[in-house]
This record gives structure tokens, sequence and C-alpha cells, in this order.
């Protein structure tokens, strides 16, 4: 039962958040180290943002990867997009729809 009202909390608010993604992007890679106060952003990006980006976009593959020191990078089907230390998650967002357009 509890398990129930768990993913039913879960799916109502990746309905509730839609974020739309350009069918250009393919994949998304979040570069990034566990500690540093310059990569809490795409820490939040990928807790909060990537589960809505995959169920409204199911052409995009979110990816993270941990690396020991350095600063956050986003790079997008292959290429780094931007530099993500100190970023908020929604300049991430922002980032991604400016470079990739979504078609109308």
């Amino acid at each position: 039962w509890f398990v129930t009202m768990a993913a039913n909390r879960t799916l109502n608010a990746l309905r509730s958040n839609p974020i739309k993604i350009s069918t250009a992007v393919n994949e998304i890679l979040c570069r990034y180290s566990k500690q540093g106060s310059g990569n809490a952003g795409i820490r939040a990006f990928l807790k909060e943002q990537a589960p809505a980006i995959q169920y409204h976009n199911p052409h995009v593959t979110v990816r993270r990867q941990i690396k020991r020191a350095g600063k956050a990078q986003l790079i997008v089907n292959g290429s780094e997009l931007m530099v993500a230390h100190d970023v908020k998650s929604e300049g991430l967002i922002e980032a991604i729809n400016n470079q990739f357009p979504i078609e109308a």
C-alpha cells in the first residue's frame, strides 16, 4: 500500500513538471565531483530535473559520471556544452534549450 502511494506521488510529480528538450538532443552527460560547492547545481539537476527530462523525452538518455576533482561539465551529444561550475540547475536546462531550440 505504501509503495503504491509513493509510486503515485512520484508519477504525479513527473507529470506536473514537464520539461521538453529538442529532438536533436540524444544524450546528456553530467560530469562532476561529489564534493565541492560549485557542483551543487549539477547534482540538483540530476536529482530534480533529470527524471522529468527522461519521462517527457524518451529519446534522451541522461547519464552521470563522477570524477575525483574539478569543475562540473554538461556534455550534450558528446560535446561539452558548458562548464557547469556554480550554475543553478535551471540554468542547465536553459543552456540546453538555447543551444538546441525546441522545434515548433
